[in-house]
C-alpha cells in the first residue's frame, strides 16, 4: 500500500513540472521567434532540452519502475486471493465442515421455528356460536395450544339440530371439531329443523325386558350379508318424524319367526308406543337368544341319518319351571336371557336309549345356545313287544286295537306327529320295561281319534319274548245340536255337568271330548242357560253305556215359545235373601259393555214359555266368579223354582255386594291391592271366619252383615296401625284400607 502511495505521489509530482515547464512555454508566446534566433538562447536552450530530456528519460525509467513494481505487487496478491480462495474451497468441501455448517443450520431453522412458533401458538383467537334461539351469540377463544375443540350438538324442546355452518362452510355439519390445523377467528351458526329424529335399537332382554346387550350391529350384519329366510334387508335406524308423533319400534319390523333378523336372536316384543316431543328419542325391539334342541345316534347326526326326530324321541320344555311346549321332538325358539330351562324326554322310541341326561337343564346364555342329545341303539337278547288294548272301568282287557292305532299313525293323522313305532325291541334280562316306552301322551288324538291313552303295564324282562301292554278308553264326543246342525260344542248355548257311573267327572263345561271305560254309564245334566232364548230338550240319548267304539252324545237345543212371559230381575239381598236393591239395569250396562271377565252378554230379560212349564232361576246365569256380570256385585243364587201361572211370571238373581281389602304403606295414596309380603289376615262375616291367614279377599258379602279384618300377623319390617278393622255392609261395593308403617 505505500508502494502504491509512493507511486501515486510521484506521478503528481511529475504532472506538476510538466505543467511548470508548460506555463513557462505559455507564458511566454509573443517571445519565441527572439529566442529562437538567439545562439546564447539556442545554446542554452539546447542544454536545457537536454536536461529536461534526460529528466524525461529518468522520470520515465522511474515510472516503468514503479509500474513494475505495482504489477508485481498486484501478482502477489492476486497469488495470495488465489491460496486464500483454494483454502476456503479445500475447507468448504471438507466433511467436517459440511456437518457444521448442516448443524448451524438446522440450529437456525430451529430458533426460527421456536420463535415463530411461539408467536402463533400463544396467540388467541375467538369462536363466536350462534344457537339461532335468540340469545346473544355465545365467544370462546382458543390458541394452537388448546387442542381438538368439539362444538357438540346443543338441543331444544321440539326441534332437532341439523348442524352448524358459518367458518365450516354453508353445508351443515352435525360434527364439528376446531384446531385440526385451522387458526383464525371463527363463527358457526346452528340450524334446526322441526323433524325431529327416533331412532331404534335392538337389546337382547331378559323375561322383565331388562337390557342386556345391545345387538343392533349385529342384526344389521345379518340383514347386510343376506341372511334373512324373509329377505328382510337392513332398516335405517333413525327417522324423521313431527312434534306429537307416536312411534313404536314395531314401526322396524316385529316378525317373531326364527331367522328374519338372526339367527342367535328371536324377536318378542318392543318397549311400547313413545309421543315423540323432543329430539333424539330411543326407542327399543326386544329379543330372546335362541335355544336350538338336536339329536344324535351314536355320535352321528339325525339328519346324517336321514332320520327325522319324531322317529327318536318327544320332550316337554320348562323354563323358569312354567311348561313352555309340550310333546315336541324339536325346538328352535326364543328362550329368556338368565332363565332356566329343562328338557324332560318322554315318548323315546324304544329301539334307542339316551346316552347322558346332565345336560337336560341350565341357564340361558346371551347368544345361541345348541343342546345336542345323543341316543344310542339298544341291544340285548331279550325281545319285548307292546300292545294296544282297550280296558273298562276295573282294567279289564276287553279289545286289542293295535293296528288300528297303528294305521292311524302310518297315516300321518296323530295330533302330536307321532310316527309309527316298532313294536318289538331287544332289551337285556333284568330290565325293567313299560309299555309307555312306545308313547304315554293322554291328549285326543295323539294315537288315535277314537281312543284316548290311559296307563300302561310294566315287567321285569326274563328269559324268552315278552308282550307288554298300553291302556285305552273309547272316546265320548258330546256336542250341541240346534236345529238339527251339530255346533260342536255349546260355548254360546249353554253349560252342562257329565257323570260317569254317577260319579261328577266335569261341571260346568261347553265341551267334552275324552276317553270312557268300556261298559261305564254316562250322562249329562245342564246347569245353565248362556243363551236364554234356548231350551234344552230332553231326549234318551242324553244317557247311555259305552261300548268298545266312540261315542256321540247329542244335546239338542230348541228356541223357546209360548204365550207367557217370564221376567228376570237382578237384585241385591241379605243374608236371608230379602231384596234390597234392583241392580238390573247396572248389569245390563256392564254386559253391554263388553266388560264380562267371562266374556257374558246381555241377554233379554222377558223369556216365552208356556203356562204349567217349571222355570229354574238358577238357571239364567248362575257364574259365582266377581265381575262376571258387574264390577261392584257378584252373584249370590236365585229365587225358587217357579211354575207358570199367568201371563207374566217375574223370577231373581240374587247379588251381593263386594268387599275389597286393600293396604297402604305410610299414608301412600297408592294402594297396594293386598297385603302380599305384609301381612296376614283373617276376615269374618257375621263372626264366622270366610277367610283365613290370607293377603287378599275380593269377595261378595251379604248387605246389612257385620265384617271385621284382623291382621293376624305382620311380615319383618311392617308394623300394623290398626289390627282390627270393622263395619257394616252397606248395598254398594265397600273398600277397606289396611294402614301399616315400615318398622323403625
Amino acid at each position: 500500500m505505500d508502494d502504491q502511495n509512493k507511486l501515486k505521489q510521484n506521478m503528481e509530482n511529475s504532472t506538476e513540472q510538466t505543467s511548470e515547464h508548460s506555463s513557462i512555454q505559455n507564458t511566454f508566446p509573443c517571445g519565441r521567434q527572439s529566442m529562437d534566433n538567439n545562439p546564447f538562447i539556442i545554446q542554452g536552450l539546447k542544454q536545457a532540452q537536454s536536461q529536461h530530456s534526460c529528466q524525461e528519460h529518468n522520470m520515465e525509467q522511474n515510472l516503468n519502475t514503479e509500474t513494475d513494481y505495482i504489477q508485481e505487487v498486484n501478482l502477489d496478491q492476486n497469488n495470495r486471493k488465489k491460496e486464500i480462495k483454494r483454502k476456503i474451497r479445500k475447507m468448504v468441501y471438507s466433511q467436517s465442515f459440511q456437518i457444521t455448517m448442516l448443524l448451524l443450520t438446522v440450529v437456525a431453522i430451529f430458533l426460527f421455528i421456536i420463535i415463530g412458533g411461539s408467536v402463533v401458538l400463544f396467540r388467541k383467537y375467538t369462536i363466536t356460536l350462534d344457537l339461532a334461539d335468540g340469545s346473544e351469540p355465545m365467544t370462546e377463544t382458543y390458541t394452537l395450544s388448546s387442542g381438538q375443540i368439539a362444538l357438540g350438538m346443543p338441543s331444544r324442546d321440539g326441534l332437532h339440530f341439523v348442524g352448524w355452518t358459518g367458518s365450516n362452510g354453508d353445508t351443515p355439519q352435525v360434527s364439528v371439531i376446531v384446531g385440526n390445523g385451522q387458526l383464525g377467528d371463527l363463527t358457526y351458526t346452528a340450524n334446526w329443523s322441526d323433524d325431529l329424529s327416533v331412532t331404534c335399537q335392538d337389546w337382547l332382554v331378559d323375561k322383565d325386558n331388562n337390557r342386556i346387550k345391545d345387538i343392533t350391529g349385529e342384526v344389521d350384519e345379518f340383514l347386510k350379508n343376506g341372511g334373512s329366510a324373509k329377505n328382510y334387508t337392513a332398516p335405517a335406524r333413525t327417522i324423521q318424524v313431527k312434534p306429537g308423533t307416536t312411534v313404536n319400534a314395531t314401526r322396524w319390523g316385529d316378525d317373531n319367526s326364527y331367522k328374519v333378523y338372526s339367527d342367535q336372536y328371536i324377536y318378542v316384543g318392543s318397549s311400547g308406543d313413545v309421543t315423540v316431543n323432543s329430539d333424539n328419542v330411543t326407542v327399543y325391539r326386544y329379543f330372546y337368544p335362541v335355544l336350538d334342541v338336536n339329536y344324535s345316534i351314536n355320535g352321528q347326526s339325525v339328519a346324517s341319518l336321514e332320520i327325522p326326530n319324531s322317529d327318536i324321541a318327544f320332550f316337554d320344555l320348562y323354563v323358569d319351571g312354567n311348561l313352555k311346549s309340550s310333546d315336541i321332538f324339536d325346538f328352535c325358539y326364543a328362550v329368556p336371557y338368565g332363565s332356566e330351562y329343562k328338557v324332560v324326554f318322554k315318548n323315546v322310541n324304544p329301539l334307542y336309549a339316551q346316552v347322558d341326561t346332565a345336560s337336560c337343564s341350565g341357564t340361558m346364555i346371551d347368544s345361541r345356545l345348541n343342546l345336542n342329545f345323543d341316543f344310542e341303539s339298544r341291544s340285548g337278547d331279550v325281545e319285548v313287544t307292546c300292545e294296544d288294548w282297550l280296558i273298562d272301568v276295573d282294567g279289564n282287557m276287553v279289545k286289542e286295537i293295535t293296528s288300528e292305532v297303528d294305521k292311524y299313525l302310518s297315516g300321518g293323522n296323530s295330533k302330536k306327529q307321532y310316527p309309527v313305532l316298532d313294536r318289538t325291541a331287544l332289551f337285556e334280562e333284568g330290565e325293567e320295561v313299560s309299555a309307555s316306552l312306545w308313547g304315554k301322551d293322554t291328549s285326543l288324538g295323539a294315537y288315535s281319534n277314537n281312543y284316548v291313552y290311559v296307563s300302561s303295564s310294566r315287567i321285569t324282562v326274563e328269559e324268552g319274548n315278552a308282550t307288554v301292554y298300553r291302556y285305552f278308553y273309547p272316546v265320548l264326543d258330546i256336542n250341541g245340536f240346534i236345529d238339527g246342525k251339530n255346533t260342536g260344542n255349546t260355548n254360546n248355548i249353554a253349560r252342562y255337568n257329565v257323570y260317569i257311573n254317577d260319579r261328577l267327572v266335569k261341571e260346568n263345561v261347553t265341551d267334552f271330548y275324552q276317553g270312557v271305560p268300556c261298559g261305564a254309564k254316562y250322562r249329562i245334566e245342564i246347569t245353565e242357560y248362556i243363551d236364554w232364548s234356548y231350551i234344552h230338550e230332553a231326549v234318551n240319548t242324553d244317557s247311555g253305556t259305552m261300548g268298545t267304539f266312540n261315542r256321540q252324545l247329542k244335546i239338542k237345543f230348541t228356541k223357546r215359545e209360548g204365550d207367557c212371559n217370564v221376567v228376570i230381575e237382578d237384585w241385591v239381598v241379605d243374608k236371608d235373601n230379602n231384596r234390597v236393591k234392583e241392580i238390573t239395569d247396572l248389569v245390563d250396562s256392564f254386559l253391554i259393555a263388553g266388560s264380562s271377565r267371562q266374556s257374558y252378554v246381555m241377554q233379554s230379560r222377558i223369556i216365552k214359555t208356556d203356562l204349567g212349564d217349571t222355570i229354574d232361576p238358577a238357571m239364567f246365569g248362575n257364574d259365582i266368579r266377581p265381575r262376571s256380570y258387574e264390577d261392584d256385585y257378584v252373584y249370590a243364587g236365585a229365587s225358587e223354582v217357579v211354575t207358570v201361572e199367568g201371563d207374566t211370571t217375574v223370577i231373581y238373581r240374587y247379588f251381593y255386594p263386594i268387599l275389597d281389602v286393600n293396604a297402604i304403606i305410610d299414608e301412600s295414596t297408592d294402594s297396594l291391592g293386598n297385603t302380599n309380603g305384609v301381612a296376614l289376615i283373617n276376615v269374618y262375616i257375621n263372626g264366622r271366619c270366610k277367610q283365613y291367614r290370607k293377603t287378599d279377599f275380593f269377595d261378595g258379602v251379604p248387605y246389612g252383615s257385620e265384617y271385621e279384618i284382623k291382621v293376624v300377623e305382620t311380615q319383618d319390617g311392617y308394623e300394623a296401625v290398626e289390627e282390627v278393622y270393622s263395619g257394616v255392609m252397606e248395598d254398594e261395593a265397600t273398600s277397606v284400607i289396611l294402614e301399616f308403617d315400615t318398622a323403625s
